[in-house]
């Protein structure tokens, strides 16, 4: 989420409104070469944030995730960040190297951590280093991708197809029964649904 009519003032939770970047950490467009060469995709749109008295350009991506990692994928727009100010919990586990958005570079989870949120609001993105890596290249080791903005699209899709199942079998219901396993069915549906809404 972000806040300025002339540019960006930073980037806020979009559940508790905390502030999680300043626009002085955000990647600006000459600084992020190296971390666009490694995305896998990538649509790409430069923005205009406030940076000190002037305004600097930076890009903001759009992710989509996989079937492979979502069985209800969600489409993301987002910024990079060289660091977060506060408010952040990092997921307490490896980063995730298989299945990246970034080639050569692994992702754990962000969570709000502002009295107890708990809103998704990003990734961290760790570098893997080789030992034997002759070339030093100048690619961060440690970068964030901030969520400005979640399509959640496939979750509504599959959420109309749900309930126009249980509108079909309780319109074509002969006994009770019939309906009350239509009901439980959709709240089963809908327990697993709640998390990615």
């Amino acid at each position: 989420m972000f806040h300025g009519s002339q540019g960006v003032d930073g980037i806020f939770c979009p559940c508790c409104h905390a502030l999680l970047a300043e626009p002085s950490d955000q990647i600006s467009c000459g600084e992020d070469e190296r971390i666009l060469k490694a995305a896998a995709s990538k649509l790409s749109r430069k923005t205009r944030i406030r940076r000190g008295q002037g305004l600097v350009d930076v890009h903001r991506l759009r992710f989509t995730q996989s079937f492979v990692v979502n069985w209800l994928p969600r489409s993301f727009d987002t910024f990079l960040a060289k660091r977060i100010i506060r408010n952040v919990i990092v997921q307490p586990r490896p980063p995730e190297f298989e299945v990246s958005w970034f080639r050569g570079y692994g992702w754990q989870i962000l969570l709000c951590d502002n009295a107890g949120c708990g809103e998704h609001i990003g990734w961290k993105f760790t570098c893997r280093r080789r030992a034997n890596q002759e070339d030093q290249d100048e690619s961060p080791a440690v970068f964030f991708l901030l969520i400005t903005k979640a399509s959640k699209m496939a979750t509504f899709l599959f959420l109309s197809v749900v309930l126009l199942y249980v509108f079909y079998q309780v319109s074509n219901a002969t006994d009770i029964k019939t309906i009350l396993l239509s009901f439980v069915s959709f709240a089963f549906v809908m327990l697993r649904i709640i998390p990615h809404m």
